[in-house]
């Protein structure tokens, strides 16, 4: 009898070929499909604010207790009035409205009453609330009740067919009332570029800014954020001496006491 003999199929190079390529496209089509999930969670995707740690109900709230984290595009719209990174100024002086744990948001209602979220501006007898255009450039971070320092360009050059630009500091302590005509808090992913700030003055001092303006190299003033100022004397804006030059020439031949 002849002896049997076993064959091993051996799949030919076509075969193999084709299920290389299959395995290619396979790979490739998951990949496709993780970078679209992965687009669908982070196109439109929001940036907000969670504390690091748990806070009890009175506690300061500061910018370090906290941390960014990032919420799907799906969820954008129930964190629409959570806190987001360039909201710190509107933490200033706020504390926890109750016991919070780690991870919690903090809402634009912790800290603003949803029915006074737009304060009345009232103007006091001997005030006047004065709109003063500035570079929009300076504005960043800027929000309605934030502390803000107020300078100008002026020229130095006595000489009026040349010009030497000084910056100089007009105002000081200043709270802002209104950016761009509002007083509501401004969320981070809606911020613009504002080109004037509302602020309340004494009337002396408002007509003084008034006649500075007009003298200005550059017909805008430069802001930059400040902390609120910690002693009640302090709340108050204050002029910079030294500034008056440009309006009042007679100090010119006197020099000016310093900014106190």
């Amino acid at each position: 009898m002849a002896a049997r003999t076993s064959m091993q199929l051996v799949p030919s190079t076509g075969v193999l070929i084709g299920a290389v390529l299959a395995a290619v496209v396979a790979a490739v089509l998951v990949n496709l499909y993780i970078a679209g999930v992965k687009s669908q969670y982070t196109a439109g995707a929001v940036s907000i604010f969670v504390l690091k740690e748990p806070v009890k109900e009175g506690q300061p709230l500061l910018p370090k207790q906290f941390r960014a984290v990032t919420v799907p595009a799906a969820f954008r719209d129930a964190f629409e009035k959570a806190l987001k990174p360039g909201d710190e100024q509107m933490l200033s002086g706020k504390t926890a409205p109750r016991n919070m744990g780690e991870g919690q948001p903090i809402f634009y209602g912790d800290l603003y009453a949803e029915a006074i979220t737009e304060l009345p501006v009232i103007v006091g007898r001997g005030y006047d609330l004065v709109t003063i255009p500035i570079q929009s450039d300076s504005a960043g971070g800027l929000q309605p009740g934030g502390y803000v320092r107020i300078f100008g360009v002026f020229d130095d050059d006595p000489d009026p067919r040349k010009e030497q630009p000084a910056t100089v500091e007009v105002l000081r302590n200043v709270q802002v009332r209104l950016v761009d005509g509002s007083a509501k808090p401004i969320p981070a992913d809606k911020r613009a570029r504002y080109d004037n700030i509302s602020i309340l003055v004494t009337e002396d001092q408002a007509k003084k800014l008034l006649q500075i303006e007009q003298v200005m190299l550059q017909k805008q003033f430069i802001i930059t954020g400040t902390r609120r100022p910690e002693q009640m004397e302090d709340l108050e804006p204050e002029i910079n001496r030294e500034v008056l030059k440009y309006i009042e020439p007679e100090r010119l031949t006197a020099p000016a006491p310093p900014l106190s």
